[in-house]
């Protein structure tokens, strides 16, 4: 067998040549191309003449060091390559490096590649690509119309959310990121609506685009954030995995992301920001973590599926507009730690039943003049409420069965319930303490 590998005693060369100060390569004829050296590739594909023969392209190891750059359009255009082996050796990938290879379905980029440029690999043929931890600098359009990339992963390297990163990558429906830091969307001839933030998650998949595909994101462990707009108008996003090392959801970060229907936040999150949920009209599962101390305004207005839900213990304030144009809402939870409640948080609701954990008094003082207003004219308070369900003496007449949270079961949720208000114990058995 030949040193290279794949390649046969009997495969013809087909062309021999220089790519760098010291780099060269040699094309035979069963399509291979094996580039030996060290440094950096400084020629381009157009000096190739048996390009369209390549079918893959192996780099040899180098007692030098090997081949550390791919420069500019290196590989560009060569329209029948399907397979490249990386050197590990590599640092930097350049601008259009392998763009228009329309063929190139399988590449891996090695852990110590530190740059890809712009377009590096726009309009191949990709399925799925990993961009390990150790790339620092990842160029605008890096995968623009890859249009069979279905699965993709941002390394921690990476900072800043990058402008037309997947833009029309029409397949792309699995997505795993580090913690982008972005911008607040700027405003300008949309008047007061957000006009896209340049560095924004909605960016990323194609500004101003509402039919990406992404159904699923990963958010990889050690992001401490969810960034201003980050998520905002992906209107396939469906999932949403986020790490227990989040602490913040910030502002309108989720927001008119219509097909998200159940989002699990961490324990630690400890502040939600305003419209961070607004518009998601078919969330209808969610869970606000204790710890949470304010709700703020706009935070998930016109979520229409919503029917229930309680505000954790500790809670202080309830912003404007907050549940407004949630038409499904019915009962909501409201513990006495709550000492503010801003007008119309419930505007134009269905609101049937509002659980308040504290007396009579603490609701008129928390809500002032909201108490009174029309909003909650139909709707019932329950005060000195323990859940979303049962007042304290509701919820003391049904210490025998246990049933406290309404649930139609005695779980954990009950006897934590009943214990943490003094009204007794359930013994599973069927005995009261």
């Amino acid at each position: 067998m030949h040193w290279a590998s794949g390649i046969s005693t009997e495969a013809a060369k087909l062309e021999e040549g220089s790519l760098g100060d010291k780099v060269g390569f040699v094309i035979y004829d069963n399509g291979e191309m094996v580039i030996t050296g060290s440094g950096a590739i400084t020629q381009t594909a157009e000096d190739i003449k048996n390009k369209e023969s390549v079918t893959s392209v192996v780099f040899k190891d180098d007692a030098a060091g090997g081949v550390t750059e791919i420069g500019e359009a290196a590989f560009y255009g060569m329209v029948n390559l399907k397979a490249v082996t990386l050197p590990k050796s590599l640092k930097t990938i350049g601008n259009i490096a392998f763009a228009g290879c329309r063929k190139l379905s399988d590449i891996t980029i090695p852990e110590t590649a530190e740059s890809i440029g712009a377009q590096a690999f726009a309009y191949t043929a990709l399925k799925e690509i990993t961009v390990p931890d150790s790339v620092k600098i990842l160029g605008e359009k890096a995968f623009e119309g890859c249009a069979g990339l279905e699965k993709a992963q941002i390394g921690r390297g990476v900072k800043q959310a990058v402008p037309g990163l997947f833009k029309d990558c029409k397949a792309l429906t699995e997505l795993t990121i580090p913690d982008f830091e972005t911008e607040k969307a700027d405003y300008g001839e949309y008047g007061e609506g957000p006009k896209v933030a340049v560095k924004d998650m909605f960016n990323v998949i194609d500004p101003l685009n509402t039919e990406c595909s992404v159904s699923k994101i990963t958010i990889l462990d050690g992001a401490e954030k969810i960034s201003p707009y980050e998520f905002s108008g992906m209107s396939s996003l469906k999932e949403v995995v986020i790490p227990d090392t989040v602490t913040a959801i910030s502002e309108a970060a989720f927001s008119r992301c219509v097909s998200i229907e159940r989002i699990v936040l961490p324990a630690g999150v400890k502040s939600i920001g305003s419209a961070a949920f607004a518009g998601c009209v078919k969330l209808s599962d969610i869970v606000i973590p204790a710890g949470t101390d304010t709700i703020e305004g706009f935070t998930f207005a016109a979520c229409e599926k919503i029917s229930e839900i309680s505000l954790p213990e500790g809670t202080k304030t309830v912003g404007t507009q907050a549940f407004a144009h949630c038409y499904g809402l019915t009962d909501i939870y409201i513990p006495a730690s709550v000492k503010k409640i801003d007008e119309k948080v419930f505007e134009e609701d269905r609101l049937k039943d509002i659980w308040f954990g504290g007396s009579e008094a603490e609701w008129k003082a928390a809500a002032g003049e909201y108490a009174g207003s029309e909003d909650l004219k139909k709707v019932t308070v329950h005060f000195d409420s323990v859940s979303l369900k049962y007042t304290k003496e509701e919820a003391e007449k049904l210490r025998g069965c246990g049933d406290v949270d309404g649930s139609g079961k005695v779980d954990l949720t009950d006897l934590s319930m009943i214990s943490l208000y003094n009204i007794g114990d359930y013994d599973l058995s069927g005995d009261q303490n």
